[in-house]
């Protein structure tokens, strides 16, 4: 059975949620492409819910088994209907599947399925290729008598573009990405906050899992793995909180990025006096999905959060090297970290 979800958004700091009252369970979900036409959908968040693979999510996470998409915009009356956008091509992503079923369709096709009810079979054959790779983690266990039971996950993702290639916004460029800030600060940040939690075991709470992720610009490989197959002795379930830095080394004007807020409700009273206190300006906000490793775990009804410093003109760049890294703002974002 098809039905139909607008948009495919969900986007609570917007007021906008187009699976509002619809029951998507078991069924197909078909979906326009793009974001809504004004200015509520802008810039970063243009191509974050414009994205296909954040639709498809979306859809999944509501129950769908497939999802239809057609650039078939929703516009005011008497405003002339655009031409419509070519299909996207058929090509092998190296970003993983997204778990479901998805096939863009023409207006034609679609225009019919708006209105009544409607059934269709999709078939997908799809030729998967392996390769090994490696996530790296280490358990530091609480020397406190007091201690919850469970772990709270720090991970940082290590690898990078290599070369350049598909992802590279500097096209045909062969020079080594050295991902400086995307994500060497992250895993400088992740081992800097295990060095320093090594010395205060009898204070932990909990446990702390530190884990670095492979396969992360390949679409969250390595965190994908580690939840769907958690290492032996590790109940996915015992998890309270993933906390993820990706991208934390270009602190500027003292301003954290701390996304993924609404995952759990008692985010904003945690973060709010730790950022006050060393004057870091802190917006903590968003769901918890994103192009990172978080991702994964919120998927797994784990409350997450996603440090980040910002986007910057070199990211994805060779330019994206260690002369422009703030250091000192690496440290203090650690500090955060290891703290929540």
């Amino acid at each position: 059975e098809i039905v139909f979800a607008g948009y495919g958004i969900v986007a609570k700091d917007k007021n906008r949620d187009d699976y509002a009252g619809i029951d998507a369970k078991g069924k197909i979900v078909l979906v326009r492409r793009f974001v809504p036409p004004g200015d509520q959908f802008k810039d970063a968040d243009e191509r974050r819910y414009s994205d296909l693979r954040y639709k498809a999510f979306t859809a999944r996470e509501h129950g769908a088994t497939a999802m239809l998409v057609v650039d078939l915009p929703e516009l005011a009356p008497g405003v002339a209907v655009p031409d419509e956008a070519p299909l996207p091509k058929l090509s092998a992503e190296q970003a993983g599947d997204a778990g479901l079923v998805v096939a863009a369709v023409k207006r034609e096709a679609a225009q019919a399925l708006l209105t009544g009810n409607h059934e269709a079979n999709l078939n997908v054959e799809l030729i998967a290729e392996h390769r090994k790779s490696t996530n790296v983690a280490g358990r530091l266990k609480s020397a406190n008598p007091q201690a919850r039971k469970g772990a709270v996950v720090l991970g940082a993702h290590f690898d990078h573009l290599g070369h350049g290639g598909a992802n590279s916004m500097a096209p045909g460029s062969e020079e080594i990405h050295n991902g400086a800030d995307d994500n060497a600060s992250g895993t400088a940040a992740l081992l800097e906050s295990a060095r320093i939690l090594a010395g205060r075991k009898a204070e932990l709470a909990q446990d702390v899992l530190f884990i670095g992720f492979s396969g992360e610009e390949r679409g969250l490989l390595g965190s994908t793995a580690f939840t769907r197959n958690p290492p032996a002795g590790l109940d996915l379930k015992s998890v309270r909180a993933m906390i993820n830095m990706d991208m934390v080394g270009r602190l500027r004007d003292n301003k954290l990025a701390i996304l993924g807020g609404g995952s759990a409700e008692e985010w904003p009273a945690i973060a709010e006096p730790l950022c006050a206190a060393r004057r870091v300006l802190c917006t903590t906000s968003g769901d918890g999905y994103g192009p990172s490793d978080q991702t994964p775990f919120y998927a797994a009804g784990i409350p997450i959060l996603h440090l980040f410093t910002g986007t910057h003109d070199d990211y994805h760049r060779p330019s994206d090297d260690s002369g422009r890294i703030n250091a000192t703002g690496g440290a203090t974002v650690a500090a955060l970290g290891l703290l929540l």
